[in-house]
């Protein structure tokens, strides 16, 4: 198993415990002589859980410990199971699947498996797939359910085609059928009970711990099971999730270890491609398919997020864009409350002072830095974007679309009304300095992706809002 390398802590020699010491209480040693001392919390097939006197937990891969903690974990295994038969293993396989309603575990750790093969078993659809990161995500109906719950989003994360997190919405505010906040509420809570209810017969009593951090924090109940940590979060009047991923992230609060500002530039730059038309695109964003809710902002950031190696969750995000019941999210909030979350990876989330031009879009999309935009997104200006986005994939006379794009520019405001009601957010991911063209990328799933249009319709339509994450 691939399990993420675990940092010691060197303490000093005389330590205050804020809690009694257990018996379970000792001091750990690694491979490299470093020390630290806690609680045993879990032992998982190839690694421990461990307390800190704070609180804090670690997982740690049982190989990386000393010859004498290995023997004091066989140790500590042997009476646990000399105990209680049931208390190491606990469920098989088939009574977790049982529960879940779902062949969702394999006979080997989720994150050793490939991506693929476990979407394949759940029947999810691929969402999104780039050199290096995928996703596959499943909109079920009503008949579908998890742990006697009905989940409104399914998806499961893979990077380099490994498995690396699933996360399932179930009631929530953007998707119930209803614009009642009694009723969501009621809704949410029952599912909340429901799901923790099935938890708890099947693996006992949680433990509570904080996922995220600062704005985007949230309180979790945690179970953990053959080295898979099994979030559930209920936000009341916001939805329930129900998160699993590894022990060592989930001890991290969700988070991976950070990226250098110096290898995360490098990473970017290796994404942009120049075409011999003179197209400029960034590749290898991850795609996220928003459905059928009008959450095109909480989609945006996500996508965004991830594409930059920080986890996102869009109703997560919704909740901190203060998202309006099926749709409508405060941006001035959502950056406000995200701000902190991403200084956290030692970016910053910034609102730039530019226009929908060449000149101001192409200093980021140089840089591999893609480019979070508002605009009115009417139906006028959709059916002309996917109408020229079609075209042009023909075009073979790049003078004589030159001379097309020049022509829609004239005609603009006959052809395309600016719709009050249609605010949205997308991305700008390309441009082409000879046709005067941008590349848009819309969270609506594949078919959308990639769209061109005429620097002339973007100012048209532009809202005048650009955000951008800061290296």
């Amino acid at each position: 198993m691939s399990i993420r390398s675990f940092r010691f802590f060197i303490l000093p020699l005389v330590l205050v415990s804020m809690h009694p010491p257990t018996l379970d209480a000792r001091t750990f040693t690694d491979t490299q002589n470093r020390t630290l001392e806690a609680e045993v919390v879990s032992v998982q097939e190839r690694s421990i859980t461990i307390r800190r006197s704070d609180g804090r937990r670690f997982t740690i891969p049982i190989s990386q410990l000393s010859d004498e903690d290995q023997a004091y974990i066989e140790e500590y295994k042997r009476q646990k199971r000399a105990a209680e038969p049931s208390a190491l293993e606990g469920p098989d396989v088939k009574q977790l699947n049982d529960s879940f309603g779902v062949p969702l575990f394999g006979e080997t750790v989720l994150w050793e498996e490939s991506a693929k093969a476990i979407a394949k078993r759940l029947n999810w659809p691929r969402e999104s797939q780039t050199e290096s990161l995928s996703s596959y995500r499943l909109y079920p109906d009503d008949s579908y359910t998890i742990l006697k719950s009905r989940p409104y989003s399914a998806v499961l994360y893979g990077e380099n085609d490994k498995a690396t997190s699933l996360s399932m919405v179930f009631a929530n505010k953007g998707d119930l059928p209803t614009r009642n906040p009694e009723i969501i509420e009621d809704a949410v809570e029952l599912d909340g009970e429901t799901i923790e209810n099935q938890l708890v017969n099947l693996l006992g009593k949680p433990d509570r711990m904080n996922l995220g951090r600062y704005d985007m924090k949230e309180r979790v109940s945690r179970w953990d099971w053959r080295d898979h940590a099994i979030l559930l979060s209920q936000q009341d009047g916001e939805y329930v999730s129900l998160r699993i991923m590894p022990p060592d992230i989930a001890d991290n609060r969700g988070f991976n270890d950070r990226i250098t500002k110096a290898e995360m530039r490098e990473r970017l730059l290796e994404h942009v491609v120049r075409y011999p038309n003179g197209d400029v695109l960034i590749q290898g964003i991850p795609m996220v398919d928003q459905g059928p809710k009008g959450y095109c902002v909480p989609a945006t950031f996500e996508r965004y997020l991830r594409f930059l190696s920080i986890p996102a969750d869009m109703y997560v995000l919704a909740m901190a864009g203060q998202t309006g019941i099926g749709g409508g999210t405060d941006i001035r909030k959502i950056v406000e409350n995200a701000q902190s979350y991403v200084s956290y990876s030692g970016r910053d989330l910034e609102e730039e002072r530019m226009e929908a031009n060449i000149k101001d879009v192409s200093d980021f999309i140089e840089e591999g830095v893609p480019i979070m935009w508002t605009l009115l997104s009417g139906r006028d200006f959709n059916e002309i974007a996917n109408k020229r986005t079609r075209e042009r994939e023909k075009q073979k006379d790049w003078e004589a679309w030159k001379e097309r794009c020049e022509k829609e520019n004239e005609v603009v405001r006959a052809t395309i009304p600016r719709d009050r009601e249609a605010a949205h957010m997308c991305m700008i991911v390309g441009y082409n300095e000879g046709t005067g063209e941008l590349a848009i990328s819309d969270s609506w799933g594949k078919f959308f992706e990639l769209r061109w249009i005429t620097v002339g319709q973007a100012e048209q339509v532009s809202l005048g809002n650009f955000y951008i994450i800061d290296l």
